[in-house]
């Protein structure tokens, strides 16, 4: 990381510091890191835009990829291509954010006036959501055939059917969804996190940014919520607070109820259990467990939010 650094600024009056788990440099009041590279120029250009508009509109601990050699983003090295992005110092953590920060947040990316072709998940939900569970389909198949078979093989394998009929019900879920006539302009694409972040972050960094429907984040933000004891009294206050500044609209519950429905929490557990095996295997038990919890509290989504899903309409999944 430093050779590639020491191009760009003088390392020699530069200070080492450690920032959301990644080493970088302060030198004149500016950060600096290495990211490797996992997009196009075209990617970065976007990404630099979007990020110094957020930063113009006063959202603090934005990250920039830059430019250096030859005018571009991406420098090659032995060991592969890297980005070198910088940002400023904010005064404290900034992530998670409130719920009336998220909803800040989402109404300063709406009105960002210009439209990303690189980075925009918008209306392609249906198609991301049936290539992860044709990914784990796959992989457990693969399981299936190993031998020995080890404990968290089993595991997986007698969870699969689950899991895939709770993405498959997700996807018709949000098929059906797609429909809702009741929209509002809180709908339009705004900047959101490719996963909302909900442990403490110093930065928002440039690479974790998405342009997508706000419900994605709000779904990330309350889907730790429904795993615990006291979540649907968390998660009613969130999104109450969130909707004191940012009301959503029918269509908008609609997705973030089919979001929620869509496992991503145990395909992201079993990705996690395919590098560590055996140290994930009781945090694997625990978070079965506690989906029972998860589904009671979906199952009164609607209830909680003070909403009749029958007079309004709005299909809920029997579990």
């Amino acid at each position: 990381m430093e050779e590639l650094l020491r191009d760009f600024i003088n390392l020699d009056h530069a200070s080492a510091v450690q920032v959301d788990h990644q080493t970088g440099y302060l030198h004149e009041g500016v950060l600096y890191f290495v990211e490797r590279s996992i997009g196009n120029e075209r990617a970065y250009l976007e990404l630099q835009d979007v990020c110094e508009f957020l930063s113009r509109s006063g959202i603090e601990g934005m990250t920039f990829p830059v430019r250096i050699r030859n005018d571009q983003y991406s420098i090659s090295a032995r060991d592969g291509s890297y980005v070198i992005c910088q940002g400023f110092p904010p005064s404290g953590k900034v992530l998670p954010f409130s719920a009336q920060q998220l909803a800040d947040f989402h109404r300063v990316g709406a009105s960002y006036p210009y439209q990303p072709t690189t980075f925009s998940s918008y209306g392609g939900w249906r198609t991301l959501w049936a290539n992860r569970i044709d990914r784990f389909e796959a992989e457990v198949s693969r399981l299936y055939q190993e031998r020995p078979v080890a404990d968290w093989h089993r595991a997986w394998i007698d969870a699969a059917p689950y899991v895939i009929g709770l993405g498959e019900n997700a996807i018709q879920y949000l098929q059906e969804s797609e429909q809702e006539s009741r929209h509002h302009e809180a709908d339009q694409p705004t900047i959101t996190f490719d996963r909302y972040p909900t442990q403490s972050q110093t930065l928002i960094w440039f690479n974790e940014l998405r342009q997508d429907h706000p419900s994605r984040d709000l779904a990330e933000a309350i889907r730790p919520m429904l795993l615990r004891e006291n979540g649907a009294q968390e998660m009613t206050s969130f999104l109450q607070n969130y909707q004191a500044r940012s009301p959503l609209s029918f269509f908008g519950i609609r997705l973030l109820y089919a979001r929620l429905l869509f496992p991503v929490h145990l395909l992201d557990q079993f990705r996690n259990a395919q590098a560590d095996e055996r140290g994930l295997m009781e945090e694997t038990r625990q978070i079965f467990e506690n989906q029972k919890r998860y589904e009671l509290h979906l199952k009164m989504f609607y209830e909680w939010l003070q909403l009749s899903a029958r007079d309004m309409q709005l299909p809920v999944l029997d579990w």
